[in-house]
């Protein structure tokens, strides 16, 4: 203090605020002055300002990636028989001579039996067995019996065949069901000083081979194609401030921040999850953006004292453009890219641009991106007849165009191909009939032609297209009229044949 002036001075307080300042006076003699001559001041201690910083954020943008995956399914094979029987023997021949006995009372013989050996056959009376046999007989007279039975396991008669002459003769049993059986021949000498005998020779049997309905597990590697999220940016906007302390955001784009919680602000490219302290958390789209995009955040703090700009960086995720026969991920970039998938089960994303895709052999799936594409095929990424490929475009748009000329005659454009031009379709409902599945349109092809005026035939398509979720057909009373639809499609430029 200046004792002459009555300047005086004072260190600021730690806190903003109002504080008094009492001032007394005292001599050299140690005196202090007197209660009247005590001086207080008011003093204001003002706080720092808030200085808001710009404040900058980098994410990775999201990308498709392939997913490889072990697939383990019970596959069930049906029961099956060989289209033809085989023959198979049976053994050795069997022989009775019931004369060879004593004779009973009434000067008889002794009836014999014999069986051969035990064989066992598969069938059913779709493919039924035959047992095979050759009789031979000698000394039979009319009161004598000789007979041969096919027995099952269990000994019952199953079958029986009488046989009354002295010649050679053969027989046969059918059978109807699986099992295990003999041949038995059995011979009754039934007259006085008789000299009958029996034998039964060749046994075989012919049989269809039978082969059972057998589960077993089958693995496979598959591949599937999944969107990957791109990274989520956290951080504070106050934290680079000056003198922040507990100044809170009030404002960020135009919305009121609440006090509590967090608030959400949906940008271009993602989403802004943000409370009053400055803690924020932004989650990108799961879209994929052209290469440099940004997302600027304007914030306030303190109810407009302070305002400055939350900025996010995307960083562009490049795809290999290039396949091999196995199942790829062929994406391109921002440009007019052209793009093909081999053999394998391809994923082809175009991405920005005005791109030209094609799945090659497979069933492939394809995705556009933004701008207007060309899907396209050829002869060679055709199935067989009755065996399409089946290929998907997951985002089919107005712009976009189904390349079909060297599918439908292998753009040759000769005189047995597509005949048509742009106020007709000719004859193309012999090469494309079209369907609507739930949400989705179905070209169903026949690259040769073969049918007849769109009448669909699975036995001759050897292509499918589905466009999912979108609807390009033309109805009448219910139903889709193709020809309409064809036609519709050719005029808006969504299908192009060779035309003549």
């Amino acid at each position: 203090m200046d004792p002459l002036t009555g300047a005086f001075s004072v260190a600021a307080p730690a806190g903003a605020g109002t504080y008094t300042v009492s001032v007394s006076a005292t001599d050299s003699n140690g005196n202090v002055s007197l209660s009247g001559g005590t001086a207080t001041e008011t003093v204001v201690v003002a706080a720092p300002a808030v200085v808001a910083h710009n404040d900058a954020a980098t994410v990775a943008e999201g990308h498709w990636t392939a997913v490889n995956t072990t697939v383990s399914t019970e596959v069930t094979t049906p029961e099956s028989w060989s289209s033809s029987r085989s023959t198979q023997s049976i053994g050795a021949n069997v022989s009775v001579d019931p004369s060879a006995g004593n004779k009973d009372s009434s000067y008889n013989g002794v009836a014999q039996q014999a069986a051969s050996s035990s064989f066992t056959v598969t069938a059913n009376s779709g493919h039924s067995a035959t047992v095979k046999f050759d009789v031979q007989m000698s000394g039979f007279q009319s009161n004598d019996v000789v007979k041969v039975e096919l027995i099952d396991a269990s000994g019952q008669v199953v079958g029986t065949k009488n046989y009354t002459t002295n010649s050679d003769q053969n027989g046969s049993f059918t059978v109807n069901a699986s099992g295990t059986y003999q041949v038995r021949v059995y011979a009754d000498d039934n007259s006085k000083n008789g000299d009958l005998k029996a034998s039964v020779k060749n046994l075989q049997y012919e049989s269809y081979s039978y082969t059972p309905a057998e589960t077993h597990t089958v693995t496979t590697n598959e591949t599937s194609f999944v969107w990957q999220d791109g990274d989520v940016a956290t951080g504070s906007i106050t934290a680079n401030d000056d003198n922040a302390g507990s100044a809170l955001v009030t404002m960020v784009n135009g919305t009121p921040i609440a006090a509590t919680g967090n608030t959400d602000i949906v940008g271009d490219y993602g989403i802004l999850s943000i409370n009053a302290n400055g803690e924020y958390t932004y989650t990108p789209n799961a879209t994929d953006n052209l290469a440099g995009v940004q997302e600027a955040f304007d914030y306030t703090l303190d109810g407009g004292a302070t305002s400055a700009t939350l900025t996010v960086s995307f960083t562009d995720h490049v795809y290999s453009s290039s396949a091999d026969d196995q199942a790829n991920l062929v994406g391109g970039g921002d440009s007019d890219d052209t793009l093909s998938g081999l053999g394998g089960n391809d994923f082809v994303y175009g991405g920005a641009g005005n791109d030209n895709l094609s799945g090659g052999d497979g069933n492939d799936t394809l995705t556009g991106g933004a701008d207007n594409d060309v899907f396209a095929w050829t002869l060679a990424d055709r199935g067989t007849a009755g065996h399409a490929a089946v290929d998907t475009i997951t985002d089919f748009k107005q712009g976009d165009s189904l390349d079909l000329r060297n599918l439908l005659d292998g753009g040759e454009g000769d005189e047995d191909g597509y005949e048509g031009d742009e106020d007709a379709t000719g004859n193309l409902l012999d090469y494309i009939s079209v369907e609507k599945v739930g949400n989705d349109t179905v070209l169903h092809i026949s690259s040769e032609g073969k049918f007849d005026d769109g009448e669909y035939k699975s036995s001759k398509e050897d292509q499918t297209i589905v466009l999912k979720d979108v609807d390009l057909t033309v109805q009448e009373n219910g139903h889709v009229d193709q020809t309409a639809t064809l036609l519709k499609m050719l005029q808006n430029g969504n299908l192009n044949t060779n035309m003549d």
